[in-house]
């Protein structure tokens, strides 16, 4: 199995589903494929199955090289961030304007999305090496904005049931409000 980074979200969630359908990851020989690669590992026969998401799925399946065997992010309970931006307590105490004007465009750039969901397919247009015949067909994601304790919370469940954590966090600590 192909996995963009092993300990990557991808790869801790694609465990996480396994184990919710009563199949150990131990069982599974996982080896990292950079997402611009995996088509052609599939088609060349050097991994039987791929980790992926938009937009490198979509060229797989555009290109024949694979299908979709199933979907693994339907056995959270919760949505889940993918995608978070961090900073230490020290800085961001220091620089709580600057944190709080950070919160404020990804607000304002989710609700632009959402408006116009044509201004989150140009941005993908520049992923590099996707052409825009393939980035037309990518659905536009749906992003939310703040992050919640739940959100958190269920990453640290996920985690602690593959024992990637030493102890457990206190997920209200995480976000600086």
């Amino acid at each position: 199995m192909g996995a963009p980074g092993l300990g990557a979200n991808t790869h801790v969630l694609f465990r996480n589903w396994l184990l919710a359908k009563g199949v150990h990851y131990g069982r599974v020989d996982f080896v990292e494929i950079p997402f611009p690669r995996m088509r052609d590992a599939l088609k060349g026969g050097t991994v039987d199955a791929v980790l992926t998401s938009d937009p490198v799925l979509y060229q797989i399946l555009d290109g024949g090289a694979g299908s979709v065997v199933a979907t693994f992010m339907d056995v959270l309970r919760v949505q889940i961030p993918i995608v978070v931006y961090s900073a230490t307590r020290e800085w961001a105490a220091k620089h709580r304007s600057a944190m709080a004007a950070f919160r404020e465009a990804i607000i304002e750039a989710i609700a632009m999305i959402e408006a116009d969901p044509e201004v989150a397919r140009a941005a993908e247009t520049q992923h590099p090496a996707l052409p825009a015949d393939i980035i037309a067909n990518v659905p536009v994601p749906r992003y939310r904005a703040p992050i919640t304790d739940a959100m958190l919370q269920a990453w640290v469940d996920i985690m602690a049931r593959q024992q990637m954590l030493s102890r457990r966090p206190d997920v209200s600590r995480l976000v600086m409000r």
